[in-house]
């Protein structure tokens, strides 16, 4: 027979992916493959998968330069396309199940030290958190998930032991192995966290002094040292030339600018506030001043919430001086911004005495956000930009959608064209083929596909041809050239 605490934690479970589904998993696969990171990672599996070669990331049967990071997210995406074939669901698949794990991790964790009206908020908050649930995190095929996983799991196995006093073996190795594991699918981002573990570790100094004389805390940072030169080691032999690519690539991006990446300091902040966090990011800054001011007043920090804060401090303060800036790097953030955000709305609600009460706050603070991120989510919606540059790969995979013949279609792709080359495979895979052309040498009965991009080589081609127009939207049009003018 069950327990009736299992059957409360299993009803409690179920009760929280259906709240989870239809934001990240809805129509996961409702999209092209995007431009960049996840067409990628999507070409990297493909061909690691054919060539059998699991360390290094393979593009045209080479080692890929462009991809730098460990291969750990690629073992993931290289599961579930097994499992369920290459489609831009299979891919995307790891990304949303890490989302799901971090989500369901946070809320018992948070309920078990805080109760359960706090870790119903901070579930809430989080998955109610745009940067953390759609583009570049849970609803893509790039490794940012698959590293705030692991990084949220080191964390809180770092904030137990500062919350119970109680250095345990099985927490320090786990603690260490959830590190190198974000290591092996990002690298060097695995490491941001190292100075709020420092700071607070200054702050607690007797947990500081016990940790250094536990001989399982130098024994578990022998094994990080050791997972990371396996890797390095393995990857260098693989592919030799490695480590200057890797120190220049990934550990060089915090001194100096990567592909065009250089934002001010105050970048992170600014987008947060505007879009990616939203109004929780003011309750964020409310969290942050009353567990320090809580702290001054009764000399007696948090000791759940006060190192949450200065983890979430010290990472945004990394990012935000790196000199490369994108907006994904703050991905592993929004746990911990959940959580101080939580601690601000759950004192407010403190003075709520009846359940059902609590349950009608709740519902009138989230119910709107929660509308909101299902909308944003599920419309896969591209800015004015994107919508331009990924013009070809929409169409394509509107033609796959409705399982159109492209008929030898010829795609003009002058730059970067792994997002196409993806569904060159994907038809390729049903006896069916598109060329991909960089130049634009076509000849008389070619059916060529052009974007908005590519005005000039079409207006070229288009004065050297009498063609006939087969399809066109507002940023592609599909033609046919029939004879040379």
């Amino acid at each position: 027979m069950f327990r009736s605490g299992t059957l409360r934690s299993a009803g409690i479970t179920v009760l929280l992916i259906l709240f989870i589904y239809p934001i990240v998993f809805l129509k996961l696969d409702g999209y092209s493959l995007r431009l960049w990171d996840e067409s990628m990672f999507a070409l990297n599996t493909y061909e690691m998968l054919l060539s059998g070669n699991w360390m290094v990331p393979v593009y045209e049967q080479a080692p890929d330069l462009w991809n730098s990071k460990p291969p750990l997210f690629l073992w993931a995406q290289m599961c579930t396309v097994n499992l369920f074939g290459y489609t831009e669901l299979a891919l995307r698949l790891p990304s949303a199940i890490a989302t799901t794990v971090i989500l369901i991790a946070m809320f018992w964790y948070a309920e078990r030290r805080k109760g359960l009206r706090f870790a119903c908020i901070a579930f809430l908050l989080l998955l109610t958190s745009y940067g953390f649930v759609t583009y570049h995190s849970a609803r893509t095929g790039d490794a940012d998930a698959l590293l705030g996983l692991f990084l949220f799991c080191g964390n809180i196995l770092f904030i137990d032991i500062i919350y119970t006093g109680r250095i345990t073996a099985n927490r320090i190795y786990l603690f260490f192995l959830m590190i190198g594991l974000a290591f092996w699918t990002k690298s060097i981002q695995a490491f941001l966290f190292i100075p709020g573990y420092l700071l607070t570790l200054y702050y607690y100094k007797n947990i500081g002094r016990a940790l250094i004389k536990n001989r399982h805390f130098w024994m578990g940072l022998t094994g990080l040292m050791l997972m990371i030169v396996l890797f390095l080691a393995l990857r260098e032999q693989a592919q030799p030339g490695y480590l200057e690519l890797f120190f220049g690539n990934d550990a060089g991006r915090f001194i100096s600018k990567v592909d065009e990446h250089k934002e001010p300091f105050i970048y992170y902040f600014e987008t947060l506030l505007l879009s990616r966090y939203s109004f929780w990011m003011i309750l964020y800054l409310i969290g942050l001043a009353m567990i320090i001011s809580n702290g001054i007043h009764s000399g007696k920090t948090d000791r759940f919430l006060f190192p949450v804060s200065l983890l979430s401090i010290t990472y945004f303060l990394i990012i935000s001086c790196s000199v490369t800036k994108v907006p994904w790097y703050d991905v592993p953030l929004y746990p911990l911004m959940a959580l101080v955000a939580a601690g601000a709305i759950n004192q407010a609600l403190s003075l709520v005495e009846h359940t059902k009460s609590l349950a009608v706050v709740l519902i009138l603070i989230f119910i709107f956000p929660y509308i909101i991120l299902y909308g944003r989510s599920n419309s896969n919606a591209y800015s004015s930009y994107e919508e331009v540059n990924e013009a070809k790969e929409r169409y394509l995979f509107r033609m796959m959608r409705e399982k159109k013949d492209p008929s030898d279609l010829k795609v003009f792709q002058p730059g970067y064209d792994r997002s196409v080359k993806f569904y060159k495979i994907r038809f390729a895979e049903r006896g069916q083929s598109i060329t991909i052309s960089k130049h634009a040498t076509f000849a008389a009965g070619d059916q060529v596909l052009f974007s908005a991009f590519d005005d000039t080589a079409a207006v070229r081609i288009k004065q050297a041809f009498k063609y006939s127009l087969q399809d066109s939207t507002q940023f592609i049009q599909l033609i046919t050239l029939d004879e040379k003018k």
